[in-house]
């Protein structure tokens, strides 16, 4: 899971949101709010205003449009960092919004958590499955990490060697170390056959950079060395490729490749 990149939709689509949400922020009470977002989502999910948000979530999407939280299944949900069900007025927030797989988006859920305004620890904000909105969550920060704003490399690291499982990075305060075990408990990251997925992805971005530095030592011309470049980065799992270039110097068969291919330390 990576930092997403910042992508600005037209004012039209921020317009049409805004016009929507607005709606939902008109009823009367919380309860009545939930359910008019609900309705609303439903109502105008298959418009082409929501296409449109689509297109622009995809680009947003390492891999070829592959779910921000895996990194392997095609991305197909438009997920609601903040669960939909529990802030209705951020339904129609495109800073709420990600692209992610449905096995993800399932996982995550309606499962959320804050650090309530001016508390030390956090709590449950979600609601038993049948038991009617009534109250609003209180405000506070969430702790699940939001890679719409936050870099997630900061709070993970991608075991090369052995297990192609997600860690906790070390020395973490205490706050972080708790929001970065959340998440990974929210997500099935380091399920089979995930892992077993990211080891082989690991080999093919290998390949790769190794077909690059074929090419390089018999004098390719540029637009070749570009080609091979670009479908390194085409290649699912781009969380790989960040820590291949972190982990490098740790890692003797990586730091050979660089040593030979300085300049893919910047891709």
């Amino acid at each position: 899971m990576l930092l997403l990149s910042h992508v600005d939709p037209s004012e039209n689509i921020l317009d049409q949101l805004a016009a929507w949400q607005a709606e939902v922020d008109a009823e009367p009470t919380y309860a009545a709010k939930v359910a008019e977002a609900a309705r609303a989502w439903t109502a105008h999910r298959q418009t082409s205003t929501m296409k449109e948000v689509e297109v622009l979530l995809s680009e947003m999407c390492c891999g070829g449009r592959r779910c921000v939280y895996c990194e392997d299944s095609l991305a197909s949900d438009i997920e609601h960092i903040w669960p939909k069900s529990l802030y209705p007025s951020l339904v129609f927030d495109w800073l709420n919004y990600l692209y992610a797989c449905t096995p993800c988006n399932r996982a995550k859920g309606a499962n959320f958590a804050i650090y309530p305004t001016a508390a030390r620890r956090w709590g449950l904000v979600s609601r038993p499955p049948g038991v009617p909105p009534s109250v609003s969550p209180p405000e506070g920060k969430m702790v699940f990490i939001n890679p719409r704003s936050e870099d997630p490399t900061r709070f993970f690291m991608l075991d090369l060697r052995n297990t192609f499982r997600l860690h906790l990075m070390p020395n973490m305060q205490r706050q972080d170390l708790e929001r970065a075990d959340y998440t990974l408990r929210c997500l099935p990251l380091n399920e089979d056959p995930l892992c077993a997925e990211r080891e082989n992805e690991f080999g093919n971005y290998c390949a790769r950079l190794k077909e690059y530095l074929h090419d390089k030592s018999g004098d390719a011309p540029t637009d070749r060395l570009e080609r091979r470049r670009d479908a390194l980065l085409r290649l699912r799992h781009q969380t790989i490729w960040f820590e291949m270039k972190r982990q490098h110097k740790s890692i003797p068969e990586l730091q050979a490749l660089f040593e030979e291919a300085p300049e893919a330390l910047k891709w």
